[in-house]
């Protein structure tokens, strides 16, 4: 129906014609069917040739029960894209369709004047919201979760991870959080869409610390991609890793999130220890549920260690 381009991207208006379950082969009128409509969908594409149906083909305006059949054009003018549509309550696909290819048809029999016409309007920022998510597959263990015998966590925690463009200043594309999982070590991060390219992937915890990966990994949209942290260090930018049982891991101690294990952290956790302090807090180095004197030396060791973020 339409084409509009919004920075590097490509989008398309497409009217879609549905129909009942049988496909309208055995119905004389298809139109009748209950399924019937005629909507419109969203496309897009990184390069204006190849192209992609969005979100589970949902029509991007909404059908509400009254109306059968929507026609739209869009028109990007600033920030927001403009769509201006033609809606019926009445379908106009009268024909018969004779059970493929008998010859007999029948004049359209509305003549389009029961059609009225709406203006929506959408910010170019929520195009994006359309997309399918690029899904990244991340293991990456925690030292203080690590029980070393077994090397799996003792519980099951949310990570945060960041795309990051590899050029300076390293700008975050793209952020989201997901649970990983105590035994696999692996989360399942549906990043919003970003575009198709290499970016530095980082990981941290609500306790530990910011972990960059050793170099770019490729995004390429409606596909997937995996990275695993807990393998040599190499994995890790600058090797910004330690072994914990037989997984190396990302640092533990990290309390305030500022990107270093420093004396700040470690009287925050001691404060905690002493004052008994138990549940799902941040001082709680090890997963235990408890503040005590094992998290206080996971949080004063690396403090001694001067561990801090590792990045290009």
């Amino acid at each position: 129906m339409q084409v509009f381009r919004s920075g590097t991207d490509w989008w398309g208006l497409v009217g879609m014609y549905r129909v009942a379950d049988n496909g309208g082969e055995e119905e004389p009128y298809p139109y009748a069917a209950n399924e019937y409509t005629s909507d419109v969908e969203l496309m897009w594409s990184d390069d204006g040739e190849d192209w992609y149906r969005t979100n589970n083909r949902q029509p991007i305006i909404p059908l509400h029960d009254s109306i059968k059949t929507i026609y739209t054009v869009g028109t990007l003018v600033g920030d927001s894209v403009y769509m201006y549509s033609c809606e019926s309550t009445i379908l106009h696909a009268t024909y018969y369709s004779g059970r493929c290819g008998t010859g007999t048809y029948e004049a359209a029999a509305a003549n389009g004047k029961y059609y009225s016409m709406y203006l929506y309007k959408m910010g170019v920022n929520k195009l994006n919201e359309w997309r399918p998510p690029t899904t990244v597959y991340v293991t990456a263990a925690v030292e203080g979760f690590i029980n070393p015998s077994i090397s799996k966590h003792v519980l099951k925690d949310t990570l945060k991870a960041e795309l990051r463009s590899t050029t300076s200043p390293y700008s975050i594309e793209s952020t989201i959080k997901a649970l990983i999982d105590s035994s696999s070590l692996t989360g399942k991060f549906d990043f919003p869409h970003v575009s198709p390219g290499s970016y530095y992937l980082t990981i941290e915890g609500r306790n530990s610390l910011e972990t960059w990966s050793a170099s770019g990994i490729s995004i390429v949209n409606s596909s997937s991609a995996s990275y695993d942290f807990t393998t040599p260090t190499v994995k890790a930018y600058g090797g910004n890793l330690v072994l914990a049982g037989s997984k190396y891991s990302i640092y533990s101690g990290d309390i305030n999130n500022d990107g270093t294990v420093d004396v700040v952290d470690v009287n925050s956790t001691s404060t905690d220890a002493s004052n008994f302090e138990s549940g799902y807090i941040d001082t709680d180095v090890d997963g235990n549920y408890f503040v005590d004197s094992q998290d206080v030396t996971i949080v004063y060791n690396n403090s001694s260690n001067f561990v801090t973020v590792i990045n290009p």
